[in-house]
């Protein structure tokens, strides 16, 4: 998909650079072409992140489990002080 858009900016650079008759209809196809693939590649990307091993849902089970146990928010209150 990138060697993709990086051909339709080429294609539409050159248009706007040698003075094409319909170039601002390129460049809107262009526009429309890498909007598109944008949006599919931040799909893709996400995808890709729910697998990752970075995925946080192990340790959202381990906080879950501890404030399950104690049956209480366990983190201390930020004044409270240490002796």
């Amino acid at each position: 998909m990138t060697i993709s858009l990086v051909a339709v900016l080429s294609w539409a650079s050159r248009s706007i650079r040698i003075g094409l008759r319909n170039h601002d209809h390129e460049i809107l196809l262009a526009n429309m072409f890498c909007t598109e693939a944008y949006v599919q590649n931040l799909f893709s990307l996400s995808q890709l992140d729910k697998y990752a091993p970075e995925n946080l849902d192990e340790q959202i089970k381990k906080v879950s489990r501890e404030i399950l146990e104690k049956r209480t928010y366990i983190c201390a209150h930020p004044l409270e002080r240490t002796s």
